[in-house]
């Protein structure tokens, strides 16, 4: 759904997903740019699509902040709208340009906060399978340093587990 990615519409990605799932016991749906929780997203007009596509679990991104309750919110909401577990397949406060540009739009505090509420909240959830932070390189958003080093925020990603 994103035009700087794959750009693929429905109807394209929903005609060529049989062969990509002919051999696979166990698949995620695209993972999209788009919020899935918008009216008429890209993923819901595809796990709407006829013939509706195999898909077991949902992958999703999410790059909204450090709103705890908004990230259980929003997760609830997907598992709730498509029925399937979910797979976070990126989630941080920001995106790799938005730290880029404002490395501090949120204190260490407030990242740290958000990682030992929403990280726990996801172990104990059993909706959701798996998760990955993507590392936001730069500023509190990110995992390491310049030289390879943990961050605070990558030591508090690591021990809130």
């Amino acid at each position: 759904d994103n035009t700087n990615q794959s750009n693929i519409s429905v109807a394209n990605a929903v005609a060529n997903w049989s062969t990509l799932v002919y051999n696979s016991s166990r698949v995620g749906s695209p993972a999209t740019a788009g919020n899935p929780l918008t009216t008429g997203s890209w993923l819901t007009q595809f796990m709407t699509s006829n013939p509706r596509p195999k898909v077991d679990f949902v992958c999703v991104h999410w790059y909204k902040g450090v709103d705890a309750a908004k990230f259980k919110s929003d997760m609830s909401a997907i598992i709730n709208l498509y029925g399937k577990p979910l797979w976070i397949t990126e989630f941080a406060p920001q995106t790799i340009s938005s730290a880029q540009a404002n490395p501090t739009k949120y204190s260490q505090t407030q990242v740290n906060s958000f990682l030992n509420q929403v990280i726990p909240w996801m172990e104990s959830n059993s909706m959701i399978e798996r998760y990955a932070y993507h590392d936001a390189r730069y500023g509190t958003s990110a995992l390491f340093t310049s030289t390879g080093a943990l961050t605070s925020t990558g030591v508090t990603y690591r021990d809130a587990h």
